[in-house]
């Protein structure tokens, strides 16, 4: 792949949405790769969606994990505060479609079995828009990876890649992946990521979601440009709602109250992802 040289590597991508990320010295930056990770469920994706959507700049994303319905849903459901299940079965409905082309600076693709194909989506990006897009998405390493004999070799390999990619193309690359099936609250240390993944991305945030208190924990346990809580002691703490894809910062009387039982019935078996 050809590298282009459009001098935005160092162009920070703010997150006012955000405060207290910015506050703790987490931010985003083109140039750079940035790894989400935590045990199944734990919100990595609702954390990635919400960032792209949010954002709002050209976003090629990989959601490997989603069918193009589902995808589409839950991008709307970001702005729309609503249940993703239900505008799923309303994606015909004028109120949800506008939404959705309302948000046209996000291309998605649903597949992605090798490196390749990433590299092809790009390059046909850039031929349809002149330029790379500001920020890539993978979710979820570990679909790339699963057909592999050396799974944690490949996934490695897969951070090393696509942290140059990100230098080479002037982007910021944003992708997920699994520490443990083992069920936690809060966020994982460094330590609990397997394989050596930690060693090429620049920024690792590491998350929890507690489906009780509706506690969503983000703790940065690497951060090339800024503080680093390597073992998740202070992390961050937000209010997650994803069956409305809603991570949101917390006011008084958000934490440590339990979610009405409608939304608790609502998530049940659909899975934060």
């Amino acid at each position: 792949m050809a590298a282009r040289n459009r001098g935005s590597t160092g162009e920070q991508l703010p997150t006012p949405f955000y405060p207290s990320l910015e506050r703790a010295g987490i931010r985003f930056w083109r140039g750079t790769s940035v790894l989400v990770v935590g045990p199944g469920s734990a919100g990595k994706s609702l954390l990635i969606q919400n960032l792209a959507a949010r954002w709002g700049h050209r976003t090629l994303t990989f959601l490997l994990d989603q069918d193009q319905a589902t995808a589409a849903a839950r991008f709307a459901a970001t702005q729309l505060d609503e249940p993703f299940l239900d505008l799923k079965k309303q994606l015909d409905d004028p109120r949800v479609a506008e939404t959705i082309a309302g948000m046209s600076y996000i291309q998605t693709d649903f597949r992605a079995e090798a490196l390749s194909d990433i590299e092809l989506q790009l390059e046909a990006y850039i031929e349809r828009y002149g330029e790379p897009p500001v920020v890539l998405v993978v979710d979820n390493l570990g679909n790339m990876a699963e057909a592999s004999e050396d799974v944690w070799g490949t996934l490695k390999a897969l951070t090393l890649i696509l942290d140059e990619m990100a230098r080479n193309y002037e982007m910021l690359v944003i992708c997920a992946a699994h520490t443990s099936d083992a069920p936690t609250t809060e966020p994982l240390p460094r330590s609990a990521i397997l394989g050596k993944l930690h060693q090429y991305p620049r920024l690792i945030l590491s998350v929890a979601w507690n489906e009780y208190s509706a506690e969503y924990k983000l703790a940065a346990v690497k951060n090339s440009m800024g503080p680093t809580d390597a073992m998740a002691a202070k992390p961050l703490t937000f209010v997650a709602n994803p069956a409305n894809m809603q991570v949101t910062e917390p006011q008084e009387g958000d934490i440590n109250e339990s979610p009405a039982a409608d939304y608790l019935r609502a998530f049940k078996n659909m899975g934060a992802q």
